[in-house]
């Protein structure tokens, strides 16, 4: 899986793309999320794209998402350019003391209990909490070199039916689900059409 540069702007390097929210006005898609867990995220990341060779891969960063709740993030790319599958990653702020760095998966059953080294040779999750809180590159390189293992379906035009399990470490423990769905914004124009369109007419 190659490695990839993500700079703070809205800019392509390889086959992924970091961009910022957008407010709904400007958007063209909205992904909607939907959190159950046991505290919330911070410094978050969430990725989208698909498994498949030269897939493109979008990352929202700089996230906070509720421990149970939902939320939106509106984006100028169109619904079919955020391909079938997401992961999120960010800093949990839960049970076991201190920052505890989360992970999605598709399931958790192998992986419970061990130790994020274990799970993910070669990556630190100190370093990681550490490159997340000053906002650095490396924690989307980790997410792009693992999306493969680490990715679960979204639903596109409602919300599916694939729940992502979050680990949270050292050792990893299931701390709840989050589930994604990608929606398009309908134009401006037509938002303005619809309600003349439902007006009854008036006799004469």
């Amino acid at each position: 899986m190659p490695q990839t540069s993500l700079q703070k702007a809205c800019l392509t390097v390889g086959l992924a793309t970091a961009w910022g929210a957008v407010s709904d006005a400007q958007a063209d898609s909205r992904i909607h999320f939907e959190t159950s867990l046991g505290s919330d995220l911070t410094h978050a990341r969430l990725m989208l794209g698909g498994t498949g060779s030269g897939a493109l891969l979008t990352i929202f960063d700089r996230l906070t998402l509720p421990g149970s709740g939902s939320g939106d993030i509106f984006t100028t790319i169109p619904g079919s350019g955020l391909a079938d599958s997401f992961v999120l990653m960010g800093i949990y702020h839960g049970s076991g003391g201190g920052d505890r760095l989360l992970v999605s998966f598709p399931g958790l059953t192998i992986i419970v209990n061990h130790t994020f080294e274990d799970v993910f040779p070669g990556y630190s999750e100190t370093l990681l909490i550490d490159q997340l809180l000053h906002d650095a590159v490396s924690p989307s390189d980790f997410m792009i070199s693992t999306y493969a293992l680490t990715a679960v379906g979204h639903g596109s035009g409602s919300m599916g039916n694939d729940f992502a399990h979050c680990a949270a470490f050292s050792l990893a423990e299931d701390v709840g689900t989050v589930r994604v769905g990608v929606f398009d914004v309908p134009a401006p124009s037509l938002l303005i059409a619809a309600p003349l369109m439902l007006l009854p007419r008036r006799r004469r």
